[in-house]
């Protein structure tokens, strides 16, 4: 149902960084995890045990139905809520606030599903709300340049990446190339990140490293910034040099 109804949500809101979500049954038991379920089924959501269902972020409602909840966010996001009677309270087109109650289950379990409008693909919810708190920047080795290829490496730390993280590389202070870390889709049996030459759970290329192509970096020094921000708002850099 949740993917029939995508097709009515075909536009597109200003896009900006990932506000901050809540969980939206506090308390409640997951019983479904995001991703693959097996024998070619794909999990979009995540299932909550719980009774009452409260909004996971500012927004607005975009559709109400029977079972049904979509509300829309000033980030191209929308958070999806089945198995869901709206409250009473609740209307098309109005705004609700951070967990304002819009319902409860009908049988004791939320479906709940977060799209990403921008990237047209789900994202993981535990990814959106508690799981991310919790995560740490990752941490920048070092980098080489392959003057071939115009290829940019990034080495990073055993850890990797353990949430949402932008990826910005800074040639002499301007921005020449952006990898987010924030948007899954289904590929096969494999689940890829936002940029498809990346498989989730398999971020490492050669090395421990993840490269950039087509960065052109001109004859003599070049000064490089990696600029790693997360899902609050932190942010780290790793400043170094490559002679061309």
């Amino acid at each position: 149902m949740i993917r029939r109804l995508f097709f009515l949500f075909c536009f597109i809101l200003t896009a900006s960084l990932v506000a901050s979500y809540d969980f939206p049954a506090p308390g409640g038991k997951i019983t479904s995890s995001f991703g693959s379920m097996g024998k070619g089924q794909f999990c979009t959501g995540i299932e909550i045990q719980t009774g009452d269902v409260l909004a996971s972020e500012d927004g607005e409602v975009l559709f109400l139905g029977d079972d049904f909840i979509a509300l829309a966010h000033e980030d191209s996001i929308l958070t999806l809520y089945s198995d869901v009677e709206a409250s009473d309270m609740l209307s098309r087109n109005i705004y609700v606030k951070k967990g304002q109650n819009i319902g409860r289950t009908r049988a004791g379990t939320l479906a709940f599903a977060v799209y990403d409008l921008e990237m047209q693909q789900y994202i993981n919810p535990l990814l959106m709300t508690e799981t991310v708190k919790k995560s740490e920047l990752p941490k920048i080795k070092g980098i080489s340049f392959d003057g071939d290829q115009d290829s940019l490496s990034v080495y990073v730390d055993d850890k990797g990446f353990t949430g949402l993280y932008r990826i910005h590389v800074s040639i002499d202070g301007k921005v020449v190339s952006t990898l987010g870390f924030r948007t899954i889709k289904r590929s096969g049996d494999d689940l890829l990140l936002d940029s498809g030459s990346f498989e989730y759970g398999k971020l490492y290329g050669r090395q421990g490293a993840f490269t950039f192509s087509g960065i052109g970096l001109k004859q003599g020094n070049n000064n490089v910034d990696i600029i790693v921000e997360d899902f609050y708002g932190k942010k780290a850099v790793f400043h170094g040099r490559i002679t061309v």
